[in-house]
Parts: structure tokens; C-alpha cells; sequence
């Protein structure tokens, strides 16, 4: 299933566009909103570090740091990772 978006919730940009849509979506609202919006990748991984509310600070595979917040209807995109 690599590089595959999460099939519960497909994104209208998919296959290897997919990263084309979510970069220009971020420059675009960066701009927008004068800040810094990244996006994270279907290949990355992510840790989470703390809850606030809907909102979740994360760590990506890639060192970047930051807040995003998904629905709880995304919840069986992510799995529970242990610590070996």
C-alpha cells in the first residue's frame, strides 16, 4: 500500500499527483494566511506528541514539528506504534 492515500477518505487528487495538489495547497494558504502550512505526505510518518482538543502536535518522519488536527473519521488512517 505504499504511497497509497487512506482508501476510507480518497483525495480527489490522487496517484502521483497527489503530492502536487497538497504542495500547492499549502503555498497557496501559506500565502494566504501569512504563515507556514506544510503538509504531510501519505509515505510519512507520524508521531504524535500531544492533544489539545481536536488539535495534535506532531512529529513527521522528515524532522518537521507542528500542530494539524484530522476528525475522528480519519482514525483508521493511523495506527498505534510501539516502542522496540
Amino acid at each position: 500500500m505504499e504511497g497509497e492515500l487512506c482508501q476510507a477518505h480518497p483525495h480527489p487528487a490522487t496517484g502521483p499527483h497527489a503530492d502536487l495538489f497538497a504542495a500547492s495547497m499549502a503555498a497557496y494558504f501559506s500565502g494566504r494566511y501569512n504563515c507556514n502550512v506544510s503538509y504531510i505526505s501519505p509515505n510519512d510518518l507520524v508521531l504524535l506528541l500531544e492533544l489539545d482538543g481536536k488539535f495534535k502536535k506532531v512529529l513527521t518522519s522528515n524532522g518537521e514539528m507542528g500542530w494539524t488536527w484530522f476528525t475522528d473519521d480519519y482514525n483508521e488512517c493511523f495506527e498505534e506504534g510501539t516502542n522496540v
